[in-house]
């Protein structure tokens, strides 16, 4: 049924949604690295370098908060400001060179009680069902400024994008960007839908975004500490169109291998398809990134693959590897 809007109308929905972005001000930080730096006569200059995070997590002693690795890499000092204005120092906890994201804590024994009153962490929801047309709110830093709010709609949901060891499902709106400030997507809800990540997907002028759901494991696994493993391939399903097309065996056909990667290492090619780990069968993209987020660096895993000889037939080879 088609509804006609009036301008007054018009408005009205308009600061509906923005309040949306306004209620997210709870979960929205100011992050910043602070660094000084010699010059070659012994003359002593500050750098401080700002971004946009957004409170993940709220513990008993720590506040944990995502941001951008770039905002933080190299700093001496690093603040957290929150949405009250006050600011604390925090740490680095862990980083992830690929996605360009990074935990920074904040101990909760160095905020006062008004803070915490003020603050909330991010719902990251795990739903990738919602189609063109969803309206969502941009917010974080969509125009580059931290805690600004731009509203739009969802325009494309079906895209992936390859990085090494994990292929990242993203969904692109009609929110004009220039992909420079990190934000999150949230729904009229106020549910975190995607996340902006560092440089990962191209700029298109419009405002593109990983869900949610496919960054919450690996954000855990850095808030708690752990290194993320790396083996260094880009990975494509084996779908079963393409097995069928192409006769190729069910797995992971590996796209890609970084220079110098355990996979390098381990005389992993491009062509070959991994069918298991450490004796698991891995199916699909998911599964292997799945598995290898349940590993540790410096782990042995044999890699089981599949690949194509001269007569064009694929054989079973055994790979042991290292992650790093």
């Amino acid at each position: 049924e088609n509804v006609e809007l009036d301008a007054a109308s018009y408005e009205s929905m308009t600061r509906e949604l923005y309040k949306v972005g306004v209620a997210a001000d709870k979960y929205i930080v100011t992050v910043t690295g602070a660094s000084t730096d010699t010059d070659w006569v012994d003359d002593e200059s500050s750098k401080n370098s700002h971004g946009c995070g957004v409170i993940f997590k709220i513990g008993k002693s720590i506040v944990f908060v995502v941001t951008p690795y770039s905002v933080v890499k190299g700093a001496d000092d690093i603040f957290v400001e929150f949405a009250d204005g006050s600011s604390v120092s925090g740490k680095l906890k862990g980083y992830d060179e690929q996605t360009g994201l990074c935990v920074v804590c904040v101990k909760v024994d160095d905020m006062s009680d008004s803070t915490m009153n003020e603050i909330d962490d991010a719902n990251l929801s795990k739903n990738i069902n919602f189609g063109r047309g969803t309206s969502v709110v941009a917010v974080g830093a969509p125009a580059c400024v931290n805690n600004s709010v731009v509203a739009g709609f969802v325009t494309s949901t079906e895209n992936e994008i390859s990085i090494s060891d994990r292929n990242l499902k993203y969904f692109m709106t009609d929110i004009v960007s220039d992909g420079a400030g990190f934000c999150l997507l949230v729904n009229t809800s106020g549910d975190v839908l995607g996340i902006a990540t560092d440089g990962v997907l191209e700029n298109t002028g419009y405002l593109s975004v990983v869900y949610a759901s496919q960054l919450y494991n690996l954000i855990d696994t850095i808030k708690e500490g752990k290194s993320v493993p790396y083996i260094g391939v880009r990975l494509t399903s084996v779908t079963e169109a393409m097995a069928e097309l192409y006769d190729l065996p069910e797995g992971v056909y590996v796209k890609n291998v970084d220079d110098d990667s355990p996979a390098f290492e381990a005389g992993i090619q491009i062509g070959d398809v991994i069918t298991a780990i450490d004796n698991t069968e891995i199916k699909d993209a998911d599964d292997y990134t799945l598995y290898l987020e349940s590993c540790e660096p410096k782990q042995n895993i044999p890699i089981t693959l599949m690949r194509m000889g001269a007569d064009r037939s694929y054989s079973q080879i055994d790979v042991p590897l290292v992650t790093d």
